[in-house]
């Protein structure tokens, strides 16, 4: 999605990176960004900042993560790029606190005939995964593709999983934000846009690509969905953010209980944190979930779509209890 500053800062006539279809090593150099300027034991409501980082690469491919995903060994992050790239990180720890970002890999992803999916239809945006099978949702062409280990040393061709055909009122850069596996094995997507009431529009899905069964979120205006997890208990969080030339940039966080996960309800969600003045922000769409060490840990990424005067930052937060 492209944010709304990019409107006024951005610089005209960028052209795209070209790119190979090989799986290419990823330098990445990761460099201490603080919550606040005290940066001492920050907390926002249920959220304890445990460090973060500004991540920059040589790589013309690196930028504008989309998406978010702790693999299996609960160790190696996933990233989706809104030009349709996969890419890995490895955050590393030191006594509790994020202390570092190793470097992965960056790949293309690939269309059903092969080719790279940046140069069809790219915007892919939000992202689960269900062992060695991993979703995506993309905007412009909103559907859910299927691809198959896409971490494996062969690339994977996707198979389409649901074509969203009724969000065609949508438009193009307003679909597909979040997408999560809930514990039964649906799928739960979210619409950025608001609905003519303001509401989030939220959809769920069989793991088999049927049904599709509408749920809403009632909205908090100006905030728009980024992006959505499932907690290990089963709850779901939900990432949202604004922008406004005058108020600024915001974000923040708020949790659906499972018991309120019914097709046809309308939840309201409880704000856990709110990220705004003062704070380390930028284009905040992607969220990943991991237990650690008996608790349970959130990593925020930004979207720097691909502009100078936007960050991709890596922050990593301690779920504190009720």
């Amino acid at each position: 999605m492209r944010w709304g500053l990019v409107f006024f800062l951005a610089l005209a006539g960028c052209s795209e990176p070209a790119h190979s279809l090989e799986r290419t090593p990823l330098e990445i150099v990761a460099a201490p960004v603080p919550m606040t300027v005290e940066d001492e034991d920050v907390v926002r409501g249920r959220l304890r900042y445990l460090g973060g980082f500004q991540l920059t690469s040589a790589n013309e491919n690196f930028g504008g993560i989309s998406s978010l995903r702790f693999l299996e060994d609960g160790e190696t992050l996933l990233g989706l790029t809104d030009r349709g790239f996969w890419l890995t990180l490895h955050p590393q720890m030191e006594t509790g606190r994020f202390a570092g970002v190793e470097s992965g890999w960056i790949r293309p992803m690939l269309d059903g005939d092969g080719a790279a999916v940046a140069d069809t239809f790219s915007d892919s945006e939000s992202m689960a995964i269900s062992g060695r099978t991993v979703f995506v949702g993309f905007e412009g062409r909103h559907r859910i593709e299927r691809f198959q280990a896409p971490w494996a040393e062969a690339n994977s061709l996707p198979t389409l999983h649901h074509n969203l055909a009724n969000l065609g009122e949508v438009e193009s850069n307003g679909g597909l934000e979040g997408l999560t596996l809930l514990l039964d094995g649906d799928l739960l997507a979210g619409i950025e846009e608001p609905d003519a009431n303001g509401n989030i529009r939220l959809h769920l899905f069989d793991e088999a690509g049927g049904g599709d069964e509408a749920i809403w979120l009632v909205g908090q205006r100006p905030f728009k969905l980024t992006d959505l997890a499932t907690l290990p208990n089963g709850d779901v969080l939900t990432l949202e953010r604004r922008f406004s030339l005058f108020g600024g940039v915001g974000a923040q966080l708020r949790l659906i209980s499972l018991g309120d996960i019914a097709a046809g309800d309308v939840v309201s969600g409880a704000a856990i944190a709110n990220f705004g003045t003062g704070d380390t922000l930028d284009n905040f769409e992607g969220l990943a979930v991991r237990e650690r060490g008996g608790g349970i840990e959130i990593f925020i990424i930004s979207d720097n779509n691909f502009r100078s005067v936007q960050r991709t930052l890596l922050l990593a937060f301690e779920l504190l209890p009720e």
